[in-house]
């Protein structure tokens, strides 16, 4: 997708095929597909004709609240699987999200640890777990290398919410608490951004997710 660089900043950001445009004075993350928009601004005068329609399709879903807020990360897909598909593949984590797991992830109640190398560690309970609808997470504990504040994600909620639309599935994914004012929010958003709109996508819709990405 073209984007004119002619964008006045904080208006329109973009992520397209890897390739990062810019992400100065942008507080909201929003990813469609694999396009990341990031804006505190919701004009769209300067954008070509195809950036337009994908950003006035997002301004609506902004509207209704889909959005990044200000104090969580959201981001959605569709796929034409059946919400029960849905639901069996995201509580399969092993399936798309890189790193040593230990413990159950399908199961309400149990507690399960993620490690990705040094890098990354966190502890999760699943708190709910609604077949075809919902699940969610609670980040007991936490730890990222890269960040001053090691813990930020402690005490952070992650949640999937599935549901029937138009004839497909809408799996909705936020991270309550991964807010653009954190320093991981750069780096985290974008590794959700892979592990939910790529990997854990194709693992709905194939059977086969990207669990390392490359």
């Amino acid at each position: 997708m073209f984007i004119s660089q002619k964008i006045v900043p904080s208006i329109l950001l973009g992520v397209d095929g890897g390739e990062r445009i810019s992400k100065k004075k942008c507080n909201i993350g929003y990813t469609y597909g694999n396009t990341i928009f990031l804006g505190v601004s919701r004009g769209h005068r300067d954008l070509d004709g195809r950036a337009r329609r994908v950003f006035l399709g997002l301004e609506q879903i902004y509207t209704q609240g889909l959005m990044a807020s200000d104090k969580n990360y959201t981001t959605v897909f569709m796929v034409d699987q059946t919400p029960g598909e849905a639901f069996a593949a995201i509580n399969n984590v092993r399936g798309w999200w890189s790193g040593d797991i230990e413990g159950d992830t399908d199961k309400l109640g149990a507690e399960w640890t993620y490690r990705y190398k040094d890098i990354h560690y966190s502890k999760q309970k699943i708190t709910e777990l609604i077949p075809g609808k919902k699940v969610v997470w609670q980040v007991l504990d936490g730890y990222l290398n890269f960040v001053k504040e090691k813990k930020e994600w402690a005490g952070t909620k992650i949640m999937f919410e599935i549901a029937p639309k138009g004839g497909k599935t809408e799996v909705r994914f936020t991270h309550v608490g991964l807010a653009p004012n954190v320093e991981c929010y750069g780096v985290c958003s974008d590794a959700w951004g892979f592990y939910i709109n790529d990997s854990l996508r194709n693992f709905i819709a194939t059977g086969k997710g990207q669990p390392n990405e490359k």
